[in-house]
């Protein structure tokens, strides 16, 4: 247990940074190209998100069991990522030429973003090498960004994702280096990639399907509020952000540890109560923090008052969120570990499913924008409790 704790520190640490700069570059950004232009840099990270996670083809969380059973699915995993991103970026700038409209091809910049491989690092017990090195990739392009948006009278976003993309490719291109000689150069079945591409479209549409309880909301308040409405979400939101880092490096603690007791058919009872336990901990102290202090942070920060804007009607939802997000990281990583994604996912589409069929019929259904993100919240609580009585009642099962 020492030892988790040793490395769960570590790891805090490093993310810590990460996220305390993430957190500053975005005010900063608010702050010296206003609301407005940082609601639109928003809004083109939305749909990178939507991007990289299908040029990810769920091979971020597959990697870590795909590895630990056949070390040459490396070389598959980065063809199938390779494959989808031709055809994404094809497609953007294919659109941008055609209509003249170059958004998606600011989206292309930001899609590699999200696409390292934190699961390869894992695999190889360099789980904290990986995190440095995506510490130094943000910390350069906020650097970068900062630089030139703080030289520049009127700054082009068009620049801002010019400098993502460049540091995104080093990252990656250093990444793969680094693992090169582990897992690309050495000799393994690399396995069906039929069967791998199968099992990655599941946890694709399982993320998607996830990630369409937040990207509901910032698709929607552009339309019903305004882009200045959207940085404000935006901003208060990093807190959400934040949290959700921390409680995904408590998974990579104990993943690997209950992935390998599940192929060993062990029980899997003290180190789930001790992720658990973590993970309750970790909410409290975050939950306690933001609903305190967090609007007042954020204010300060951006160099306005109470009376400029509100950023307090966002709070309560917040705290709520990071409540949900605990209990979604805990329940992901354990669907994982017993191999329900394909139950997950169908839950997670159903969801899905309302959410979007609720936000098409939004002017009928709800009065604000802040009705219809409790109602998301309220849609997610209810698909976290349903896959945790599926992991209950295979427990219950074991047990038997």
């Amino acid at each position: 247990m020492r030892q988790k704790i040793n490395i769960f520190a570590v790891l805090i640490s490093l993310s810590g940074f990460t996220s305390i700069f993430a957190y500053l570059f975005n005010i900063y950004l608010a702050r010296y190209i206003g609301l407005e232009l940082h609601g639109e840099y928003t809004y083109v990270m939305f749909y990178a998100t939507i991007a990289g996670a299908i040029v990810n083809w769920g091979t971020t969380e597959l990697s870590v069991r795909l590895l630990a059973q056949r070390v040459g699915a490396f070389r598959v995993i980065i063809l199938i990522r390779a494959i989808f991103l031709g055809l994404i970026s094809a497609g953007a700038i294919v659109y941008s030429i055609v209509s003249g409209d170059y958004f998606f091809f600011l989206v292309l910049m930001g899609v590699l973003t999200g696409l390292g491989f934190p699961g390869a690092f894992e695999n190889v017990g360099k789980t904290t090498l990986f995190t440095k090195i995506y510490l130094a990739q943000r910390l350069v392009y906020f650097l970068g960004s900062g630089i030139y948006i703080g030289l520049s009278n009127e700054p082009d976003l068009y620049i801002v994702f010019m400098i993502l993309l460049s540091v995104d490719i080093l990252s990656l291109a250093l990444q793969f280096c680094l693992l090169r000689k582990d897992l690309f150069d050495i000799e393994g079945s690399p396995g069906s990639i039929t069967q791998i591409m199968r099992e990655g479209l599941n946890i694709m549409i399982y993320s998607l399907s996830k990630y369409s309880f937040n990207g509901s909301i910032r698709f929607l308040i552009p339309i019903y509020g305004s882009m200045s409405m959207l940085s404000l979400f935006s901003l208060t939101w990093q807190y959400v952000v934040i949290a959700s880092i921390i409680f995904s490096q408590s998974a990579r603690v104990f993943r690997s540890e209950l992935n390998q007791s599940k192929t060993e058919n062990r029980d899997l009872g003290s180190s789930a109560i001790q992720y658990a336990g973590l993970i309750a901990i970790i909410t409290i102290i975050i939950v306690t923090v933001v609903s305190t202090v967090g609007d007042n942070i954020l204010i300060f920060a951006l160099g306005v008052t109470d009376n400029d804007i509100d950023i307090s009607m966002f709070m309560d939802l917040v705290c709520a969120y990071i409540i949900v997000a605990a209990i979604d990281s805990f329940v992901n990583t354990m669907m994982i570990v017993h191999r329900f994604e394909h139950f997950a996912k169908k839950i997670y589409m159903s969801a899905a499913g309302s959410i979007v069929l609720s936000a098409y019929f939004f002017e009928s259904l709800f009065g604000s924008i802040l009705q219809f993100i409790w109602f998301v919240i309220f849609i997610h609580g209810i698909t976290l409790f349903i896959l945790m009585l599926k992991i209950q009642s295979s427990s219950r099962y074991h047990e038997a």
